[in-house]
């Protein structure tokens, strides 16, 4: 079905850029602007029970039943978690152009700011390390730790959490980075 989608994407894109259009004088205030070095790529291939929530800071890969989340104050999974390790690696694979930076996070009710932070790394190292066992080439994951500074979900359970962030060019670091660089991650909260 996807394939059949981008099908008709790709054959809708091909007519539209071959029909005539009437020319309109551009002004300079109009005038497009030019990105240098941006990569196209074509729509991801996502297996079964897989799917892309588009946030703010980025695309979030989000796989069924669950993201990967861990004990308190540990770098230790719930069970589970091969599974969505599994689909993570069948991502990568049906896309050998992506990237994914691997996004930990950690619950308030811990205990202080900077030990958040830092142990949001651990946790994203962690999961690094799980994927490279399963034959993932490292040099396609980026390890970032968000500490407490992003916490959605309503729980801590549900905040002490990995989430993958697809990187599929630049424009997608570059959103990341900008969301990012204005969150608070090393300093003692309020």
């Amino acid at each position: 079905m996807v394939k059949n989608i981008s099908v008709c994407i790709f054959a809708f894109l091909l007519i539209a850029c071959n029909t005539p259009q009437e020319k309109k004088e551009v002004t300079k205030e109009e005038a497009p602007v030019e990105v240098a070095d941006v990569t196209v790529v074509e729509a991801l291939n996502l297996p079964e029970n897989v799917s892309i929530r588009n946030t703010d800071r980025g695309k979030v890969l989000v796989i069924d039943p669950s993201i990967i989340h861990f004990y308190k104050e540990k770098t230790t999974m719930y069970e589970g978690y091969e599974d969505t390790f599994s689909l993570a690696k069948e991502v990568l694979d049906m896309n050998p152009s992506v990237d994914i930076i691997l996004e930990g996070h950690a619950s308030k009710p811990g205990k202080a700011y900077l030990y958040n932070y830092n142990l949001s790394v651990d946790r994203s190292k962690t999961s690094l390390n799980y994927l490279e066992s399963m034959g993932v080439n490292t040099n396609r994951l980026t390890v970032k730790g968000l500490g407490e500074g992003l916490t959605e979900y309503n729980t801590a359970t549900k905040n002490r959490r990995l989430e993958f962030i697809i990187i599929e060019d630049k424009n997608d670091l570059n959103t990341y980075q900008n969301y990012i660089k204005n969150i608070k991650t090393k300093e003692e909260s309020n």
